[in-house]
């Protein structure tokens, strides 16, 4: 049996790289230490397996879905409106 393919390697500066494709989604990042990669690329990889068997989106909130209907809106009066610094929430 060969080795297990976790996706994580040491490249030449001593930073740990998290290089992994995961049901088309590809996971890259870099780290200082083996557990920190590590650590991230579970919780990655459990944010897409719900995303993929639940259907389930991390940090999909009220908000975000309110401010993407307002930039879809045609209206450039609307537009000029919600972007005013003033009016953010």
């Amino acid at each position: 049996m060969g080795r297990a393919q976790t996706g994580i390697r040491q490249d030449k500066q001593g930073f740990w790289c998290v290089d992994r494709i995961y049901k088309g989604s590809r996971l890259r990042n870099r780290f200082e230490s083996f557990e920190e990669a590590q650590g991230w690329l579970i919780f990655q990889l459990e944010q897409l397996r719900q995303i993929h068997l639940y259907g389930i989106r991390a940090y999909s909130t009220e908000t975000g879905r309110s401010v993407h209907g307002k930039l879809d809106s045609r209206s450039v009066a609307t537009r000029g409106l919600f972007f005013t610094p003033d009016l953010w929430v």
